[in-house]
Formats: structure tokens, C-alpha cells, sequence
């Protein structure tokens, strides 16, 4: 799955990258390219989508799909 994963600083990209990694049903996370505001990540999981949005949900991060974008992860705190 691509996947746009938007911050507003270093500190909330950190952050989300480690609640991306750091996921059980994440096999791979790799960053593919990156800004001051955002960076595109291709990630392998196993399991349904529904159950990585829940996962990381409980890990402060938001997945959603967007018209615009496609998948996009978003901090939720």
C-alpha cells in the first residue's frame, strides 16, 4: 500500500513513522520520499486494511482514504 503520511514538524513525523514501523501488522515500512510536510511510504501488512487503521488508531495515527491523495496517515493527537 502507498500511503501519504502528513505532519506539521519533525517531532510529529517521528511520531508517526514510529506508530507506522512500530505497527504488529506492518511487515515493511519504506520510505519512498520525503518533505518538510510530508512523505510518501510504501507499506506491506498482513491482515485487513480495517485492522491496520484500528492498530494504528490505538498507536495515535489516523488511515484514511482520500479522493485526492489516496491513503493518507494523519496524527491523531
Amino acid at each position: 500500500m502507498r500511503v501519504t503520511v502528513l505532519y506539521r514538524g519533525l517531532a510529529e513525523w517521528r511520531r508517526l513513522q514510529t506508530a507506522l514501523a512500530g505497527a504488529s501488522l506492518v511487515r515493511n515500512a519504506q520510505l519512498d520520499a520525503l518533505s518538510r510536510d510530508g512523505a510518501r511510504m510504501t507499506v506491506m501488512y498482513r491482515g485487513a486494511t480495517d485492522q491496520l487503521v484500528s492498530e494504528l488508531a490505538e498507536r495515535g495515527a489516523t488511515l484514511e482514504e482520500t479522493p485526492e491523495l489516496g491513503w493518507v496517515v494523519l496524527s491523531t493527537r
